[in-house]
């Protein structure tokens, strides 16, 4: 792909990961360390319709974060390392991290 259409692709990317973090209240971001693709489909599969899962690139990330220019989500950057899932939705932050973690211990049993 010549590298005008990889730079085009990239700002569109960039774009709707804009879109996403405006269109959601709360963002989760978990390590895909050690987590296998068929516990990621279940977790995908038993949240559906409740939280938004997305593998994403993160320098496109934190060029999303700085077009942004909210100080909140600039925060996010500290965790930005390594492959990562992102969860996006509306739902209350503790309720998303209890329904994560126990969707990760029922797959591991």
């Amino acid at each position: 792909m010549p590298s005008q259409q990889v730079l085009e692709a990239k700002s569109t990317e960039v774009e709707s990961i804009k879109d996403i973090l405006k269109e959601y209240k709360s963002i989760g971001i978990a390590s895909l360390k050690k987590v296998r693709a068929s516990q990621l489909q279940e977790i995908k599969k038993t949240m559906a319709g409740k939280v938004y899962l997305r593998v994403l690139k993160n320098t496109l990330i934190k060029i999303a974060l700085e077009e942004m220019e909210n100080e909140e989500l600039k925060k996010l950057e500290n965790y930005l390392d390594g492959s990562n899932v992102y969860l996006f939705t509306d739902l209350n932050p503790f309720k998303l991290a209890l329904q994560v973690n126990l969707q990760v211990q029922l797959s591991v049993n």
